[in-house]
């Protein structure tokens, strides 16, 4: 889950917005100016540090770019744990073999399925493709013991080798990479100091829904605006799809890199960033995956994904005390507790917003007629639509052949689409104040090219 806190500013700024119209007596009066001062001082932090990662992403990444030198020789191994997967798994396993070069392997970690997962990965005659099975009792404990046991199989295997050069990238297995991808990640381990690198993540099926639309706007702006910036002091986000490891680097989590942290991706980079190395991330390239058509499926992944973060914030002291520069751990710990701050501040836009509904339905004349005196409703709409123009922008980058017009209803709805993580926020707090951490695996839909419809199958952490 990446850094959301300044792209959901602006449609939450209807908070201090709301407080200067509600303001009635001289008490609600001086509660107003509280909280406008409070909130106003939250959206200029928030733009502010927004415009800081937008300059040091597009400013920095170009500089950096050219600095880079030819890597050093290195073997890669695309590893994809499968539960059930065999609708998707062939056709990511041709996307892959056609990746040129002979430097990589794919590993497919079978974690127990029961359809006919092994038998297609087993039908692939390539060299390349091994199929890593997990049997019994030891099976479906979840996407990170999966990925421990093949770290395991790969130490053997790759025992008396500079484990540093060999370099892990963890696939859904409905992701299909750029076959170029290892052209343009590769140069980055160059650098000794770099333990990963993430690549831009879209959804392959965007042009099928407004919620698929909405999770590629949502990565790709974030991507865009957050990642490259980050990317610059070396503290980018890691994603569970197309993220780049050294296996040698993974050594220092053993013996189980992947914790049973809900979001076992975030909390690796996380461990990584604490102990002083470098993470990256590689606009260049991108790996795409299905985006979900379902709202219940949408909001039940996005509330595992604000649990897992709130299991992060315990790496909030070791985080600050890291080797890493003052801006490096101050963005580290901006991005862990920025879904907290976004959760409260959404919160309290949408009960202000409600009670601005309430007063307009009592007395919809009077309503009109006193907040639109001195132009104070320009505050709403204003600091509502503050950020319109920069997702527009950055989307507009990535999807040049979208017409003006559609661009802008993709960029008002996004806004709309960010408030998602209220209820999704609220379902993980929950979660884990009962700590509760079983989570069924998200089933895969019709999608655009081999995407069947299947049953869940529930997993345990």
């Amino acid at each position: 889950m990446y850094s959301r806190v300044t792209i959901g500013a602006a449609p939450a700024a209807t908070v201090f917005a709301a407080t200067l119209l509600g303001a009635d007596s001289a008490g609600a009066a001086a509660a107003a100016t509280v909280a406008f001062v409070a909130m106003t001082a939250v959206i200029v932090a928030s733009v502010g540090y927004l415009i800081v990662q937008i300059r040091r992403g597009h400013g920095r990444h170009r500089q950096a770019r050219r600095r880079i030198v030819a890597a050093p020789d290195h073997r890669f191994v695309f590893l994809i744990p499968c539960l059930n997967e065999g609708m998707v798994i062939g056709r990511t396993i041709d996307h892959l073999l056609r990746i040129p070069g002979d430097d990589y392997l794919v590993m497919v970690i079978d974690d127990g399925s029961d359809d006919d997962t092994a038998s297609i990965v087993a039908s692939h005659p390539s060299p390349k493709v091994l199929l890593h099975r997990r049997t019994g009792a030891a099976s479906r404990q979840g996407k990170g013991e999966a990925l421990n046991d093949a770290y395991r199989e790969l130490r053997s295997r790759f025992a008396g080798r500079n484990l540093h050069r060999v370099i892990v990238c963890v696939v859904d297995a409905d992701g299909r990479l750029d076959p170029e991808v290892l052209h343009a990640v590769a140069p980055h381990f160059a650098d000794p100091q770099v333990a990963g690198v993430q690549i831009q993540v879209r959804m392959h099926n965007r042009a099928d829904g407004l919620l698929e639309r909405m999770q590629d706007v949502e990565f790709v702006v974030c991507g865009d605006l957050l990642q490259r910036g980050r990317s610059s002091i070396g503290t980018a986000g890691m994603g569970g799809n197309g993220q780049f490891i050294r296996l040698g680097v993974l050594d220092l989590l053993k013996p189980a890199p992947w914790s049973h942290c809900l979001t076992e991706d975030l909390e690796m980079g996380l461990q990584l960033a604490a102990r002083g190395w470098s993470l990256r991330f590689e606009p260049a390239a991108s790996v795409t995956q299905q985006g979900l058509g379902s709202p219940r499926r949408l909001l039940r992944q996005r509330t595992r994904w604000f649990q897992g973060h709130l299991e992060c914030l315990r790496l909030l002291p070791r985080l600050w005390r890291s080797p890493l520069s003052r801006s490096a751990r101050f963005d580290l710990c901006h991005a862990v507790a920025n879904a907290v701050v976004l959760l409260a501040f959404q919160t309290l836009s949408l009960a202000w917003l409600a009670v601005m509904a309430w007063r307009l339905a009592q007395d919809p004349s009077g309503f009109w007629s006193r907040y639109l005196a001195g132009g104070r409703i320009v505050w709403l709409v204003v600091a509502t639509l503050a950020l319109l123009p920069v997702v527009m922008w950055s989307y507009a980058r990535h999807e040049p052949k979208l017409s003006t017009v559609r661009l802008l209803g993709v960029s008002l709805a996004y806004l709309l689409y960010s408030y998602l993580w209220v209820p999704a926020g609220w379902m993980g707090v929950v979660r884990a104040l009962r700590r509760r951490g079983e989570w069924a695996k998200t089933e895969r839909s019709l999608g655009t090219g081999d995407e069947v419809a299947v049953v869940a199958t529930t997993t345990r952490r």
